[in-house]
């Protein structure tokens, strides 16, 4: 696989998901060195169901208590993961998928959530992504999904999925 054909893969995920409209917002930003070394930045926001778009605006993500201000993702995918960056806890084998997905508190319980990881894991299965590891998970949500909730030594929590 090279640089295009990563960015064709992604950009056909996104744009054949059953959530995605022309009205949608995402970004992508493709660090590549070869084959074997890469990452993707991948950013996705429902505008019509956001109070901005975190893509363009500078502004915070969360309220002052901590609901998200917007509809959609952040996600970085690491084929060739080195788990010391969190912890020996986190065995990451076949590379990694991190971020986290947020939901405009007007907007849940519609399975926009769902949709989100379903769309995330199958561009994790294209580009043969093993482990799924979001930041600042909501633990019931994620539970429901199938998802390990975790701590690392700091006591940051996550929810972690092996696929």
């Amino acid at each position: 696989m090279n640089k295009p054909q990563l960015t064709k893969k992604i950009e056909r995920i996104i744009q054949s998901s059953a959530i995605y409209t022309e009205k949608d917002s995402f970004d992508f930003d493709i660090m590549w060195k070869d084959q074997e070394n890469w990452s993707a930045e991948v950013y996705f926001i429902k505008e019509n169901m956001s109070d901005y778009n975190p893509i363009i605006d500078e502004k915070e993500l969360f309220d002052e208590v901590g609901n998200s201000m917007h509809t959609g993702f952040f996600a970085t995918f690491l084929p060739e993961y080195d788990n010391s960056i969190y912890s020996s806890d986190f065995p990451t084998p076949g590379g990694l998928l991190e971020g986290y997905i947020s939901v405009h508190p007007d907007y849940r319980g519609q399975g926009l959530g769902r949709s989100f990881d379903d769309m995330l894991i199958s561009i994790c299965k294209e580009l043969g992504v093993k482990t799924v590891l979001w930041m600042d998970p909501n633990q019931s949500f994620f539970k429901k999904l199938d998802y390990d909730i975790i701590s690392d030594e700091f006591g940051e929590v996550y929810a972690m999925k092996e696929i």
